[in-house]
């Protein structure tokens, strides 16, 4: 399937399709809140990414540690003395506040353990 451009040159679809999203791009570019929007889901999708990997080498190695290094505090700690706090903006570990539990909020929403993290009786 090609087709005529005025040159007299012939385009695939590919070149075509490849073309199609380059404009989309260079539109997207030029507006602030999409590049922010882009940037954001970027970030979101890196971390995915770096915690999936730490993950599977925690499951690899034997050792939960790893499957939550990067993370401010330990998602699984349970601190009665530390329920329902508020957010404080000084510190990361509390930037969510903390749950009935006394859990760190932020932490729990940034972990997604494997089933292996979960069951892993700690001595």
């Amino acid at each position: 399937m090609t087709t005529e451009v005025k040159t007299g040159l012939q385009v695939s679809g590919v070149a075509r399709a490849r073309s199609r999203f380059f404009d989309y791009i260079r539109q997207m570019s030029r507006d602030k809140s999409a590049i922010l929007g882009m940037v954001i889901v970027g970030l979101f999708l890196l971390w995915a990414l770096i915690q999936g990997i730490m993950e599977v080498l925690s499951g690899f190695f034997h050792d939960p540690r790893l499957g939550y290094a990067l993370l401010p505090s330990n998602p699984f700690k349970i601190d009665f003395a530390d329920e329902l706090l508020p957010p404080s903006h000084s510190s990361l570990a509390m930037l969510f506040g903390t749950n009935a539990l006394g859990g760190r909020a932020y932490s729990r929403e940034c972990c997604t353990p494997c089933p292996g993290m979960l069951s892993y009786h700690w001595s």
